[in-house]
């Protein structure tokens, strides 16, 4: 009886058994706690049999930890087949018309809860839900943390029961009823990368990266390649394992903006959501510029922006914006052809050319003194970036900033000039810098100015055009030391003169000359100590120079250039003018149309009053020798070498005429008829019984000097006086007057004498040469002869070495004529032989009344037996 009730419990005891591992293997496998929205209706519970036998789902309960509900079938039961889902859906959820209506498959038991939520109601942060079977035993729980809103969280792997990794689905609301987004396919390829790699005028290539997440091989799939939705080309490959790189190549240059797809086509493929990607060409920075800026028109006009298209591709502005320094951004739109330019304004303009202005439906102010300014593609990527402000940028009031050179830098200064266009801009056309060119250093020059006029005078400069062509000063500027400008607007002929100034003053001063053009922004020049700058529209310095309080600056008489090859920075090559009148705007400078090229003794220092009455001024007579008339004017009279010099006013003195200089007119009461020839200098140096004179060219070359003393005369009341104005400056061609008067300040000298103005002739030979004084008496002296037509000449012979220094005096002031002779020993003035070498014989000859003076010199070679 025992052993038949154990046999009979056996196969109870199997079922049970059974039906206890049945039970183990429902899972949970899908939870949505967090929809969108109200969770009324939309809260599921997914569960899975994993057993090989069918489950009955009949006094199963599902709890949160706060509250335990039991199962409510639905019309189909309670009966889970093996391999299949059950959706556990809030009681009140309608299964007619709910979300999930067409969604759920209809293999899938579908259960409610006996009230309307599901436990408590699903926790969107963190919550334990646990299935409980007829028993109210626990078969599975599971703890979940922040699950997204309107996303499931999944079971990852289905095929072990015990795995506890959960992941967010891959789509919203998840996948009630199928497998999980998350879980491993048997088939599924993705595409896990997509990238361009070049974008060239020739040549496109992409690159893709496509990896089997599946658990079988994939076989017989393609990649499709399409370009701005259409197709391009494809790849066929037979089987994939793991990984897979592929390119795309095209021979051409695709389009900024452009969509790119690339696509997996494979029937097998579980997971279609991950088989497609696509990238649109991004646009390179400096496709589209700024070109040119209007941040400070005249008062009542708008402010505006044009960009230009740098590129030779159409390109769609929409999604793009300028966005200011302090966020503000100007919305873009429109297509925009390739080379096009684009203008954003704040307002309507007057500019006759409107083509292609744009009212975009914000604006932002541009600031005058600093702005960053921000063009910014669809994606928010920097296309183009422009920081200007007011010290550093060429910023002018009415005029707009234009771009010089679309290669450059948006960024550098010098990149950017005001507009040269007489309107103020340029927009919707080539900036007015198109096709300009840096001029070359030296094409204009600076050619004079006047930085100390007279009073009631004007400053003014003047520019000299140095090439063959004409020069457009438009956008020009002449700038000082600290920044100031003052912009030039005028053409310049071929080798013509300029002046500018800020008042029409100075056609008062110069009446001839109407080349002056008046500067609204004409700074002041200083007047010892300025420079000026001059510049071309692109900034270049053309010529530049500083002058100091060491040039010669005189009130009322500008500075001549007077020579255009040497830099202006050079002081010497800047001159006092030479004009009566004080400058020469306009013409050529004065030191390009009055005689320079004096030579020494052109003009002579002729009488000298170093000591005169009480009352009277000293004075010094010149003497004009050449047979035409100098003009004294920018001739310079002073004392010692290397001393500045006292500057003569405008005085022309006649050809074999006279000039006195003296400091005041007192001379006048002596010499009464003296006024007509007298330059007064107020300044002019007082003189001494021992002094020196020397006059100087306005070139500053001495043309004579004379150096006198106690043994040239004169006395108190008394001139010395030169004997003729064609000897040489020393003591016995100078005498004291003879004249009552103590002078002839203005008529010829007292003491007067002709010159004979013949030649003399004194030819000259030597001997032996070579000669060897060593006593054996061969050529043991040298003859030294000489033949002259004068009858008396007064004779010095000296000897010197090669290295200057005297050795011999063979003759001091002998007279002699007609034929002579003179030997030489070969001794020095100590008697002894000289060393063998080479050696100087000086002969200075003179006739008696020192009108007539000569020099000579000779070469003899001393020699002695080896």
């Amino acid at each position: 009886m025992v052993e038949k009730m154990k046999k009979s419990l056996i196969p109870i005891l199997l079922i049970l058994a059974n039906f206890s591992k049945a039970n183990s293997q429902i899972l949970l496998t899908e939870i949505f706690p967090n929809p969108t929205g109200s969770d009324n209706q939309k809260e599921f519970v997914e569960i899975y049999n994993f057993s090989s036998q069918s489950i009955d789902l009949a006094q199963w309960k599902i709890s949160d930890n706060t509250s335990t509900d039991t199962f409510v079938e639905t019309g189909n039961g309670f009966i889970l087949p093996p391999n299949q889902f059950c959706i556990i859906l809030e009681n009140d959820y309608n299964l007619a018309t709910g979300i999930y209506n067409g969604i759920i498959p209809d293999s899938t038991l579908i259960l409610k809860v006996d009230d309307a939520t599901i436990g408590n109601g699903l926790l969107n942060t963190s919550e334990t839900v646990s299935i409980l079977d007829d028993q109210n035993n626990a078969v599975n729980n599971f703890t979940y943390n922040n699950v997204p809103e309107n996303f499931t969280i999944e079971k990852v792997e289905f095929a072990n029961p015990n795995s506890t990794e959960w992941k967010i689905s891959k789509i919203e609301q998840g996948t009630p009823g199928f497998k999980n987004s998350i879980s491993p396919k048997s088939f599924d390829l993705e595409l896990t990368e997509f990238a361009l790699v070049e974008n060239l005028t020739s040549h496109f290539e992409v690159n893709l990266k496509i990896k089997n997440l599946g658990t079988s091989s994939a076989d017989s799939f393609e990649v499709s390649f399409f370009v701005e939705g259409v197709f391009d080309q494809k790849k066929i490959f037979a089987q994939l394992s793991d990984s897979l790189t592929i390119n795309f190549e095209k021979n051409s240059q695709l389009n900024f903006g452009a969509t790119v797809l690339v696509k997996i086509d494979w029937a097998k493929d579980e997971d279609q959501t991950n088989n497609e990607k696509f990238l649109q060409i991004p646009f390179e920075r400096g496709v589209v510029l700024f070109n040119e800026i209007l941040s400070s028109p005249e008062s009542g006009k708008p402010e505006w922006i044009e960009l230009v298209n740098a590129t030779n591709q159409k390109i769609d502005l929409a999604g793009w914006q300028i966005q200011d320094a302090s966020g503000t951004v100007i919305p873009l739109s429109n297509n925009f052809l390739e080379n096009e330019f684009l203008v954003f304004a704040e307002g309507q303009t007057d500019f006759p050319n409107q083509s292609c202005f744009e009212l975009p439906i914000n604006w932002t102010a541009l600031n005058n003194s600093s702005e960053t300014l921000l063009l910014l593609d669809l994606s928010g990527q920097v296309i183009d970036s422009i920081s200007y402000d007011s010290e550093t940028w060429d910023i002018q009031s009415g005029k707009s900033l234009e771009r010089i050179n679309l290669e450059q830098e948006t960024n550098e200064p010098t990149n950017w000039k005001s507009s040269l266009a007489d309107l103020g801009g340029t927009p919707c056309e080539e900036n007015s810098f198109a096709g300009l060119q840096p001029n070359q250093k030296g094409s204009v020059l600076f050619s004079e100015f006047l930085p100390a006029p007279n009073l009631n005078e004007a400053e003014w400069f003047e520019l000299f055009n140095n090439t063959q062509n004409e020069v457009n000063l438009k956008g020009w500027f002449v700038e000082s030391s600290s920044g100031n400008k003052m912009f030039l607007k005028s053409n310049l002929s071929t080798t013509e003169f300029l002046a500018f100034s800020d008042t029409s003053n100075l056609f008062t001063n110069y009446p001839q000359n109407v080349c002056t053009t008046i500067l609204g922004d004409f700074f002041t020049l200083p007047n010892t100590n300025g420079t000026l700058i001059l510049k071309d529209y692109f900034g270049v310095t053309i010529d530049s120079f500083t002058y100091t309080s060491n040039w010669e600056i005189e009130t009322g008489i500008s500075l001549e250039r007077i020579n255009y090859a040497i830099e202006a920075t050079d002081s010497t090559i800047w001159k006092q003018s030479l004009a009566v009148v004080g400058g020469t705007p306009c013409e050529s400078n004065s030191y390009q149309t009055v005689k320079l090229d004096y030579e020494s003794n052109d003009l002579k220092i002729n009488e000298v009053m170093f000591s005169p009455f009480s009352g009277i001024a000293d004075y010094f007579e010149v003497f004009n020798t050449l047979p035409t008339e100098i003009q004294l004017n920018g001739w310079k009279v002073a004392k010692t070498n290397g001393d500045k010099g006292l500057r003569l006013f405008p005085k022309v003195i006649l050809p074999n005429d006279f000039v006195i200089i003296t400091k005041d007119s007192s001379i006048f009461k002596i010499f009464p008829e003296a006024e007509e020839k007298t330059l007064i200098l107020p300044n002019l140096f007082s003189l001494t019984s021992s002094d020196t004179i020397q006059i100087l060219t306005p070139l500053e070359k001495q043309i004579d000097f004379l150096a006198y003393d106690e043994n040239f005369g004169g006395g108190t009341g008394i001139s010395i006086e030169k004997i003729n104005p064609s000897l040489e400056n020393t003591s016995e061609n100078w005498s004291s007057s003879v004249r009552f008067e103590g002078g002839t300040p203005g008529f010829q000298n007292s003491i007067f004498q002709e010159v004979s103005q013949s030649e003399v002739n004194f030819d000259v030979s030597i001997s032996p040469n070579p000669f060897s004084p060593d006593s054996d008496g061969f050529e043991d002296q040298a003859v030294i002869s000489w033949q002259t037509n004068e009858t008396s000449l007064t004779l010095d012979i000296e000897i010197f070495d090669v290295k200057g220094r005297k050795i011999r005096q063979l003759a001091n002031a002998e007279i002699v004529g007609g034929k002579s002779s003179k030997l030489w020993d070969g001794k020095n003035d100590d008697g002894k032989v000289a060393r063998i070498g080479r050696y100087i014989i000086l002969f200075k000859a003179k006739n008696s009344q020192g009108t007539k003076i000569l020099q000579k010199k000779k070469t003899i070679v001393l020699a002695k037996k080896l």
